[in-house]
């Protein structure tokens, strides 16, 4: 009985073309062995230039301006000092930031802006040198927030300064995302470059194996994606 049951279910499976019998390739061990080393390949790819892609440096070499994010650490101001001094071409420096998030009214600097202003005189930099342009406290926003307060400094005082190029510089991993930002806010009146400037709080070369430096690339890889893919601005 089972054998003429699965005598008749072949018959008509034949008959309608229900299913016929094909050849199946799969892969060896050395076909797994490739694909596997193939996506081990690529993965370092990534994890080895993914630092060096968002803390870029390309800095313009005659440049009027350095732009300073005034929340970067004392170390980075040091290293804004040793910036502005090593290229003969600048003329000023302009200190950019929101309103403090801690502090603000035991504070005599209200905003990153002023703090890091004050920081540079006290380091050395003559005080007529130094501009500060804060910008107003937001809740998100802050980079893009920044830059448009410096961007619309530029067309109000920009003709009494005659400045047609700029560097910004950042820190680390957030240098590419500052630079996109400041790029869409200020637009074709200034010609921008960017320097990034290391973290102390992780080694670059080794950003995967700490748990900062992982945080920090991760977040600033969805960052910037955001900000380059949907016109985001944060």
């Amino acid at each position: 009985m089972h054998q003429a049951m699965h005598q008749a279910m072949h018959q008509i499976f034949r008959v309608f073309k229900l299913a016929d019998r094909r050849d199946r390739w799969g892969l060896t061990w050395q076909g797994w062995f490739f694909g596997i080393a193939l996506v081990v390949a690529l993965l370092w790819g990534v994890v080895s230039h993914a630092h060096g892609f968002f803390a870029i440096n390309q800095p313009i070499v005659t440049p009027d301006l350095l732009i300073v994010e005034g929340w970067v650490t004392d170390k980075n101001t040091k290293d804004a000092i040793q910036e502005f001094r090593s290229r003969s071409s600048y003329k000023s420096i302009i200190t950019t930031g929101t309103q403090l998030p801690r502090g603000y009214y035991l504070s005599e600097y209200k905003t990153f802006a002023d703090l890091s202003r004050a920081s540079l005189i006290k380091m050395g930099i003559p005080a007529n040198q130094v501009i500060a342009v804060p910008a107003p406290g937001v809740p998100k926003d802050r980079s893009y927030t920044a830059a448009v307060a410096v961007a619309n400094w530029l067309q109000l005082y920009g003709p009494n300064y005659p400045v047609r190029s700029a560097n910004l510089l950042s820190e680390s991993v957030h240098s590419r995302r500052s630079w996109t930002l400041f790029k869409k806010a200020i637009g074709p009146q200034l010609e921008l470059g960017i320097i990034s400037v290391p973290s102390e709080e992780y080694d670059g070369d080794r950003w995967w194996t700490q748990s900062e430096g992982f945080k920090r690339v991760l977040f600033e890889s969805i960052g910037w994606f955001y900000v380059t893919f949907f016109n985001k601005t944060e």
